[in-house]
């Protein structure tokens, strides 16, 4: 059963009562790979017009190591949950995505 609440519900003491639960989908391969890539222009943006001899070794691994997906295991991540409108964070939950 899906949840919905009226605008007067929202504003009503009543919709602090209700409870229930939520899925989201996070595709978390996607977003490592966007974060290798954007950490990856960076350091060339930093180092290879400048001087590729200052750049440290993980710099250096960073820009000419390709990129390989996530390795096995278990991903912590902390969601914290803002209430719309007083931007305050009511709920927070540290949970696991099991890769």
């Amino acid at each position: 059963n899906a949840l919905s609440l009226s605008e007067e519900d929202l504003f009503s003491s009543d919709a602090t009562k209700l409870s229930g639960r939520i899925a989201f989908v996070y595709s978390l391969s996607f977003y490592a790979y966007k974060d290798f890539y954007e950490l990856r222009q960076k350091a060339f943006d930093l180092y290879v017009d400048k001087n590729w001899n200052a750049a440290p070794i993980s710099a250096v691994r960073l820009m000419t190591t390709p990129y390989s997906d996530l390795m096995v295991g278990a991903y912590r991540f902390k969601i914290d949950y803002k209430l719309p409108g007083i931007n305050k964070v009511t709920t927070t939950r540290t949970l696991q995505i099991d890769w």
